[in-house]
């Protein structure tokens, strides 16, 4: 007889791969055609109100397009996938994805708009998902720009410490910092070159925020609840940072004994999972489940069929939205529909595997 922990976690994979490929049916139906995915205005298929409310900013959309393009490439989607649904093969998605992406970036590597004013953080993740698309096939035809990717953000990197909005700006941010992470260790995982240091440098930013208790914080240690004026601020603190804290160590250092690793599951357990209004961050529930899956130990079971009970409810089922998330969390405002499902479609991916 199975354990019931194992005998659980089997259950949910099939529920967790049927409704990531939901979401990924979404995002393929709409893609705009140039191979980019909108903040606000969608294909034809969704004009007027049928895909609504949509909030979000259009100077997120690199951001947004890397987000949807990961979420393909990290189900071990690649650009040569004949896989077709509604009509669409998987791997034309794919592969107009990366063609935009990289039609964003220049000579020194940078992909996006300098102007935008989070541009370092576009580029982590636009820069993760190059890594993980030619860590999936090896292909030469973005092997130069996946690497050139990665340079930039080394060398954006204040030194000794992490990364900001912007390249080098002597402040650091936990929240860029774990997509930088994620990135390079990405990069690093596909055969590219990135300077150790880079991790170690990190890794003292990383520690420099976290308290005695095992908290992280935002721009220093303490720094209490993020959030943006008039937007956010009512929504619910959750440690986030704290969970993007134990990922950069488990990935950086290996050491799932670290104390500060009990310490943070500690945290998270207090804060399991819900689709409960003010409660709902898509973005803490990515960042736990990658965290916590990885240590594998309380609160994991709870954590991972609380998530789930919370992410197949409130999917939608039918209609134009079918497979998407309404852009209701913390972080939808800035981001909107793209952003939900793609972030969700991540989360199940990981609770898949």
């Amino acid at each position: 007889m199975l354990p019931v922990v194992l005998a659980l976690a089997l259950q949910a994979a099939p529920d967790a791969k049927a409704a990531q490929l939901d979401a990924l049916r979404w995002l393929a139906r709409h893609q705009d055609p140039d191979g980019a995915w909108s903040v606000q205005a969608y294909v034809d298929r969704c004009a007027g109100t049928r895909c609504s409310p949509n909030p979000g900013w259009d100077e997120f959309k690199t951001g947004v397009t890397a987000l949807a393009l990961l979420a393909f490439v990290t189900r071990g989607t690649s650009h040569r996938s004949k896989e077709t649904h509604d009509g669409i093969v998987l791997g034309d998605v794919v592969r107009k994805g990366l063609t935009w992406l990289l039609s964003k970036q220049g000579d020194d590597g940078f992909i996006g708009e300098r102007r935008d004013t989070k541009a370092t953080y576009a580029h982590a993740v636009a820069a993760l998902a190059l890594a993980e698309a030619f860590g999936l096939t090896r292909s030469n035809l973005i092997k130069d720009q996946a690497q050139k990717a990665a340079d930039y953000l080394v060398a954006a990197q204040n030194p000794g410490r992490g990364w900001r909005y912007t390249w080098r700006s002597g402040d650091n941010d936990t929240s860029v910092t774990l997509w930088a992470v994620l990135a390079l260790q990405a990069a690093e995982r596909a055969g590219l070159a990135v300077p150790a240091s880079t991790f170690r440098d990190a890794v003292a930013w990383i520690d420099e925020a976290t308290d005695a208790n095992g908290r992280t914080g935002y721009t220093f240690a303490g720094s209490g609840k993020v959030f943006i004026p008039g937007l956010c601020e009512h929504f619910d603190h959750h440690e986030t940072l704290t969970a993007a804290a134990m990922l950069c160590r488990l990935l950086v250092l290996k050491d799932p004994a670290d104390v500060r690793h009990s310490q943070g599951a500690r945290l998270l357990a207090r804060d399991l999972p819900r689709w409960d209004g003010a409660a709902i961050d898509f973005f803490y529930w990515f960042v736990g489940t990658e965290a916590l899956r990885r240590l594998g130990a309380d609160p994991w079971p709870a954590w991972r069929d609380g998530l789930l009970e919370a992410l197949l409810k409130a999917q939608n089922r039918a209609g134009d939205k079918a497979g998407s998330w309404e852009p209701l969390d913390r972080w939808s405002p800035e981001t909107g529909r793209v952003y939900a499902t793609a972030i969700n479609a991540l989360t199940l991916g990981a609770l898949a595997r």
